[in-house]
């Protein structure tokens, strides 16, 4: 919280109106762009965000625009709670393929069991671990908790080769294997806001500049917890309360 406030002050000295920066004004944006650079008719490509971002645009600024292509669509009618129902989604879909899957299933027979256990363990006996920042190099304490586990699975299904792996980390993580712990730490580690030249995949200004703006505004706490519990009955409440990313 301390670096967020410190990032919000070392901007808004800038002279930078860190209100404009939603998608509204995003969309605005793009149409001024065609404008400028003279577009009389485009294709719009959004993935994502993007796709979002894209819409609004069709939306407020639907002149010029010849198609627009939504890759991994992210609706308009997005809300914090259903990232809730996403993640059961994507989560179901690892379970049943390891279970389909006869290498898979014999080598992780109980996958989604033990998977819900470490949420559950780990929630209240929270893991701390030290890997090297990847901006930096230096070292970085990252705290395991249950959330945490659930937000690293989830964000394994960005990835093919990660989500093939996250079956072994489950059951080594499980077993206690310090290579499973390692590697889902420095995920996390990777997620951090950033503290050097290279930034993470993750997209803060992103997060703080729409997420917050656009979308935590409009769930409560209440929300996030029944939506959670509906999900996942069997994940302790305290992370049932938490919400997982887009």
């Amino acid at each position: 919280m301390a670096a967020t406030e410190a990032c919000h002050r070392d901007l808004a000295a800038t002279g930078a109106d860190l209100s404009a920066y939603n998608s509204t004004e995003s969309a605005a944006d793009f149409a001024d762009l065609g404008k400028v650079l003279g577009i009389v008719a485009w294709n719009v490509y959004g993935t994502s965000y993007g796709s979002y971002l894209a819409q609004t645009l069709m939306r407020d600024h639907p002149e010029g625009i010849r198609s627009i292509v939504l890759d991994s669509v992210l609706p308009t009618t997005y809300t914090i709670p259903g990232n809730w129902q996403n993640a059961r989604a994507g989560f179901d879909n690892l379970f049943q393929a390891c279970a389909a899957e006869p290498a898979c299933n014999a080598a992780h027979p109980h996958l989604e069991e033990t998977f819900t256990g470490l949420v559950n363990k780990f929630e209240a006996e929270p893991l701390t671990t030290t890997v090297s920042d990847p901006a930096t190099g230096e070292d970085l304490e990252v705290v395991l908790d249950g959330g945490a586990l659930v937000d690293w699975l989830r964000n394994q299904n960005y990835a093919v080769p990660l989500l093939r792996a996250a079956p072994d980390r489950i059951d080594g993580l499980a077993a206690g294997h310090p290579d499973s712990i390692e590697a889902i730490a420095k995920d996390r580690a990777s997620r951090a806001p950033p503290s050097g030249p290279d930034l993470p995949a993750l997209g803060y200004g992103l997060s703080f500049g729409v997420t917050c703006r656009e979308d935590y505004p409009f769930a409560t706490p209440e929300d996030l917890a029944a939506a959670g519990w509906e999900a996942f009955p069997d994940y302790p409440a305290s992370v049932q309360g938490e919400g997982v990313g887009g």
